[in-house]
This record gives structure tokens, C-alpha cells and sequence, in this order.
């Protein structure tokens, strides 16, 4: 798998989106059905410092960059962290989302969306991010509750190196089928 996005830009500021084939560089994403804006994470410097620390420190055993300044039009995915989802139409209890290939392929270029009124607090919001720019690399959902791809409670997730079957919360194949389990630290 070639993957052009190998910065993760961590956007705090907000930004306005429209609808389309998915493009960090233009703001254009694959999962809004109309223009609207998501509002910025107004956070302490504190609570970014750890929660830039915390991102940095799960990505840091890959082949990526982790910035909260913008790239411009270098390729990258981008978090939009802050807001809430009902500002660009999304369940109001949604923490986060992003674009997923049925194929389990990464999307260069992806906006991802990690909601902070929701959320708040920084090491969850680091979970979160990690869990939606995952998506973004072609991760599903998985079982192990350690690891970042997993809605079940743990302490101090990160991406776990061992196969762990996909879903929510009952075993199933990965999205279409495309792997059996997955490892995500592989990945």
C-alpha cells in the first residue's frame, strides 16, 4: 500500500467544508452532504501541550509526521479537533468520525473529525484522533480493548501489536471481508 499522506495535521482552528472526493489540502470531505463549518478546540495551552504529547507518542513508531500547523498542500490527513458534530450534520452523540474504504485502503488526503464538545477531556480526545486518523489509514474496528480501534474501555490505549478480531461489539470479518483480523500495529 502506497500512501502519499504521511503527515497528520492536527487542526485545532476549524475550518469550513464542502462536499466531495475527499482533499485535506482544499477542505473537501467524502462525508459532509453540505457545506457547513466546525468550530475550533478552545483548550488551555496545557491541555493541547498533552494532547499533542499523547498523539505524538502513539504515532511514534511509524513512518509519520504529527503537526498542528498546517501543511498547506503538501499531502496529509487532517483532524479537525473541536466543534461538535451537529455543526456539520452528524448525530449530536458522535465523538468522532471519518472515511472509510470498504476495502480497508488508506485514504491519502482524508479529514477526519474528533468532536471536543463531546469529549473534552485531552487523553480521551488523543484516543479519539488516533481511533478516526486509523479509519483514515484503512484500520476497522476491532474487539481488543487496548487498542486504539476498540470502543471498549481501557486505560492508555495505543495501536496493539497482535490480531485481534474486528467489531464493535460481537466478532465479525473485517469490512468486506478484506482481512480476517487485523493487527494494527502492522498495519
Amino acid at each position: 500500500m502506497t500512501v502519499a499522506s504521511r503527515t497528520i495535521y492536527l487542526n485545532r482552528n476549524g475550518a469550513t467544508l464542502t462536499p466531495g472526493v475527499n482533499d485535506s489540502r482544499s477542505d473537501v470531505s467524502s462525508l459532509m452532504s453540505r457545506t457547513g463549518s466546525v468550530s475550533g478546540w478552545s483548550v488551555s495551552y496545557d491541555d493541547w501541550s498533552a494532547f499533542m504529547t499523547c498523539t505524538r507518542a502513539i504515532w511514534a513508531p511509524y513512518d509519520v509526521i504529527v503537526t498542528d500547523v498546517d501543511p498547506g498542500d503538501a499531502p496529509h490527513i487532517e483532524a479537525l479537533v473541536g466543534g461538535s458534530p451537529g455543526e456539520v450534520g452528524f448525530p449530536y452523540n458522535w465523538s468522532g468520525v471519518a472515511p472509510f474504504r470498504g476495502d480497508c485502503s488508506a485514504i491519502d488526503n482524508a479529514i477526519v473529525f474528533v468532536f471536543t464538545d463531546i469529549i473534552g477531556e485531552p487523553q480521551r480526545v488523543c484516543e479519539i484522533a488516533g481511533m478516526e486518523v486509523g479509519h483514515a489509514y484503512g484500520l476497522d474496528h476491532e474487539l481488543l480493548a487496548a487498542d486504539l480501534m476498540s470502543y471498549r474501555f481501557s486505560a492508555g490505549k495505543t495501536f496493539v501489536d497482535a490480531d485481534a478480531a474486528c467489531g464493535e461489539n460481537e466478532p465479525r470479518s473485517c469490512v468486506s471481508g478484506c482481512r480476517p483480523s487485523q493487527n494494527s500495529h502492522e498495519i
